[in-house]
C-alpha cells in the first residue's frame, strides 16, 4: 500500500527483545501505522473498525502508550542490542564466548544502567552518542529513533525513563547475582 517492505517484529515468539524491535517499530513508522489504520477505516463497508483494530488506533494516539513505547525503544538501543551483540559476537581471542564468563559484562551493564539513571540526558538529548550511552560505544540500531520519540514531545519521559532503568538494575542484579564476584558461578572451579 505505501511501497515500504516491513516485516513487524516477531512478538508471537517470546524472543529477547523482540518487544523493544517492536516499539522501536511502531515509533519509527508511526504515521504509515496511522495511514494504515485510516485506510482501513474508509475502505470498511460498515464505515467502523473492529475491537481490535479501534485499540491499536487508540494506543497509537494514547500518549502514556506512546511514553512506554519511547522507553521500551530507548531500552533496546542503550542496553538490550548492544548486550544481544556482545554475547552472539566472538571474544578478541576469536574464540566463541561462554557464557559463563559473563560476569564481568553483566557488571559493566549493570552499571551502565545505572550510569543512564543518574544522567538521562544521555539517551534523551539532542543527539545521543551511541559511546557514551551504550555499554560498548557501538553504532545504534535504529539511529532515527531518537528523532521519532522527540518529535512526538511525550511529558516525563526523563522520570518514565528513570523508573524503567531503575527496575532494569534491579532485575540485572538479581537475574545475574551468580555471575557477581565471588557468586556461584565466579567460585566455580573449571571442573564444576
Amino acid at each position: 500500500m505505501f511501497g515500504i517492505p516491513f516485516t513487524f517484529p516477531d512478538t508471537s515468539n517470546n524472543r529477547f527483545q523482540s518487544y523493544c524491535y517492536a516499539a522501536a517499530a511502531l515509533l519509527l513508522y508511526l504515521q504509515f501505522f496511522h495511514q494504515f489504520i485510516e485506510h482501513l477505516w474508509i475502505t470498511k463497508q460498515n464505515g467502523k473498525l473492529n475491537h481490535m483494530e479501534s485499540n491499536l488506533w487508540k494506543a497509537l494516539h494514547d500518549p502514556a502508550t506512546l511514553s512506554e513505547l519511547a522507553i521500551l525503544a530507548l531500552y533496546g538501543e542503550a542496553i538490550s542490542y548492544p548486550y544481544i551483540k556482545t554475547i552472539h559476537s566472538t571474544s578478541e581471542s576469536g574464540e566463541t564466548q561462554n557464557m559463563l564468563d559473563l560476569g564481568p559484562l553483566h557488571q559493566k551493564v549493570s552499571k551502565h544502567i545505572r550510569t543512564i539513571i543518574a544522567n538521562p540526558s544521555n539517551l534523551l538529548c539532542e543527539n545521543p552518542s551511541s559511546v557514551t550511552a551504550s555499554p560498548n560505544g557501538n553504532e545504534w540500531q535504529h539511529p532515527n529513533i531518537f528523532k521519532s520519540i522527540r518529535d512526538l514531545g511525550l511529558p516525563y519521559l526523563n522520570e518514565l525513563l528513570i523508573a524503567f532503568f531503575t527496575g532494569a538494575d534491579e532485575m540485572w542484579t538479581h537475574f545475574t547475582s551468580e555471575f557477581a564476584p565471588d557468586g556461584l558461578i565466579d567460585t566455580a572451579t573449571t571442573e564444576q
